[in-house]
């Protein structure tokens, strides 16, 4: 379950991983967002650092005030 200030869920790091370029994604203070760049072309340490750093800016409560930032991490277009 999200808590308030939350982007993604725990569950939702595993897909963002998986998410194709041009694909959308759900995101709680923007709604759907188009992928920019797929995390599937990165090795995979990188694909879990970018989703565990995301992750964990949304666990701190700081989602609102980063989201471009977070946005950028994730490689997905505004």
């Amino acid at each position: 379950m999200l808590e308030d200030g939350d982007v993604i869920s725990p569950s939702d790091e595993e897909l963002l991983k998986e998410l194709k370029t041009g694909q959308t994604f759900y995101l709680k203070y923007l709604g759907s967002v188009q992928v920019f760049e797929s995390l599937t072309k990165k090795k995979p340490e990188e694909r879990d650092n970018w989703t565990r750093y995301c992750s964990l800016f949304n666990k701190n409560n700081v989602a609102e005030s980063c989201i471009n930032y977070l946005a950028c991490k994730m490689m997905i277009l505004l």
